[in-house]
């Protein structure tokens, strides 16, 4: 930041170019897994306060021994899971190329 501004580029290009784009990828990074706890975190909040939803349903399966809905509840969370850590990955990778190539 220091260097492009000595060079005598915008502010705003110093700004979004060489400060935002960094600072963004530990962002980034964070958000996949931090959507994943929200949504699966459902469960004890529509629990505690009778929320009708997903999270009630799976605790209902497992109070009723019902083996299929708890297993298509657990489903619905793996997939949300996975599409939320893919959309942060390629969020981060688009924010950071140099991140393409590492796993």
């Amino acid at each position: 930041v220091r260097t492009a501004r000595a060079k005598g580029m915008r502010e705003r290009d110093v700004l979004f170019t060489h400060a935002l784009k960094p600072a963004l990828v530990p962002v980034a990074a964070y958000l996949g897994p931090a959507a994943a706890m929200i949504l699966t975190g459902s469960v004890v909040i529509e629990s505690i306060f009778a929320i009708p939803g997903l999270g009630l349903h799976f605790v209902n399966a497992a109070s009723n021994r019902d083996p299929f809905l708890a297993l298509g509840t657990m489903v619905v969370y793996l997939v949300a899971i996975l599409v939320f850590n893919g959309l942060s990955d390629a969020l981060r990778g688009w924010i950071d190329p140099r991140s393409r190539g590492r796993a």
